[in-house]
């Protein structure tokens, strides 16, 4: 097992596939960044016209400091709306949250979120895909056979892919981490401190979980594509069946 895991992982670094999927993971992070101050200035754009849509200041405080409630609501055709009962104090706190999304801590917590659902499990179901099926292009399971049992071999892919895949994973996180330093030099922000309001951001806990929860995810995503490309043998199939 331990000589299979150490072929295929000189495989992904002698086929640049490593270097690709790096590439991808940075450019993911950086599209997210960019997402990330677009919706700061969003936030921002969204509180200064709510601001407006109020006749005296003091009635914009009172209801600022008052907590809202969401509604979502169906429309004729099926679309679902969210309607709040206070637009003012629901722009704060999109600020608030816009804000914190530009930090260094709170930038990986966005990325977990933008990356999580979507991108990253694609991401790493694709690295699955081609690493299962690069046996099969090449004609090497047999040659391989003659050394290590199939055991042996799924084993040893299946620790390697999960090594990779948590690799990538943590370099995404350091990779915000150091993004999120940088990213407020490339924000406007607006004093919120003058509203002496306060709005908690996550807990360690509940960070902690969103992190481990969308690690589990790619790993998940990965080994199953993974072994179900295996039993297929086709890169192609296996590519439009998961993208699918």
């Amino acid at each position: 097992m331990k000589s299979t895991f150490k072929q295929d992982l000189y495989y992904m670094f002698h086929s640049k596939l490593i270097i690709i999927f790096l590439s991808i993971a940075t450019l993911l992070v950086f599209l997210g960044a960019l997402q990330a101050v677009n919706l700061q200035k969003s936030s921002i754009i969204q509180f200064e016209q709510t601001k407006l849509m109020y006749k005296n200041k003091n009635d914009f405080l009172k209801d600022l400091n008052k907590n809202y409630t969401e509604n979502n609501i169906t429309d004729e055709e099926a679309n679902v709306n969210t309607e709040v009962d206070n637009s003012a104090r629901y722009s704060y706190d999109y600020v608030k949250k816009s804000n914190y999304q530009l930090t260094s801590l709170g930038f990986p917590l966005f990325i977990a979120k933008y990356l999580g659902l979507i991108f990253l499990p694609i991401v790493m179901g694709i690295l699955g895909i081609l690493l299962s099926t690069t046996d099969y292009k090449y004609g090497t399971y047999k040659r391989r056979l003659s050394t290590n049992s199939w055991k042996e071999i799924i084993t040893g892919k299946i620790i390697g892919l999960s090594s990779i895949i948590s690799g990538l994973y943590f370099y995404i996180l350091i990779l915000s981490i150091v993004i999120g330093l940088f990213l407020p030099n490339f924000s406007k922000f607006i004093d919120l401190k003058q509203y002496n309001i306060e709005s908690p951001n996550p807990s360690f806990f509940s960070a902690f979980t969103l992190i481990l929860c969308v690690l589990v995810l790619a790993l998940i995503t990965g080994v199953l594509s993974f072994l179900i490309s295996l039993s297929i043998k086709n890169l192609f199939v296996s590519l439009i069946g998961f993208l699918v």
